[in-house]
Order: C-alpha cells, then sequence, then structure tokens
C-alpha cells in the first residue's frame, strides 16, 4: 500500500477546487466575455461618432459666425443711437 507521489498529487487536487472554479469562476468568465465583446466593438464606436462629431463642429461653427453677425448688428445699432 505504498502510494507513489503523483497518486498523492491528484487525491489533493481533487478534493481543493480550483480558484476559477463555481461561482465565482461563473462571473469571472462572464465578465471576461463582456470585457471582450466590448473590447472588440469599441473601436467601431470611435469611428462611428467621428462623422457626427465632424457635422457637430461645422454646426457651431456656423452658429458662431450667426452670433458674431449678430454683435456686429448690435453694435452698429448702439452706436447710430449714441450719435442722435
Amino acid at each position: 500500500m505504498n502510494k507513489s507521489p503523483i497518486t498523492i498529487a491528484k487525491c489533493k487536487e481533487h478534493k481543493m477546487p480550483g480558484m476559477f472554479s463555481g461561482f465565482f469562476g461563473l462571473i469571472f468568465f462572464i465578465f471576461l466575455f463582456v470585457a471582450g465583446i466590448l473590447w472588440f466593438l469599441m473601436p467601431f464606436a470611435v469611428f462611428g461618432t467621428k462623422t457626427k462629431l465632424e457635422e457637430l463642429i461645422q454646426a457651431q461653427a456656423q452658429t458662431n459666425q450667426l452670433l458674431n453677425n449678430m454683435h456686429n448688428e448690435i453694435a452698429e445699432l448702439r452706436k447710430s443711437f449714441n450719435k442722435e
């Protein structure tokens, strides 16, 4: 009945559950799976918003130009009222 070291190691292995087994292992696997999907999809989201950002910047530049025109018109009106 002399047990070899390999047999003893196998018995100990089966008695002690691993760190990633059971509920914790399932949660960890789900977390890694979701993180992997997000990591894969992130570049598509970034490049998809690039066009929208360019449109917003263009609209903001147009709005700034209109506001500048209004400011100039108001300044001219003030000057004309101050002269009278």
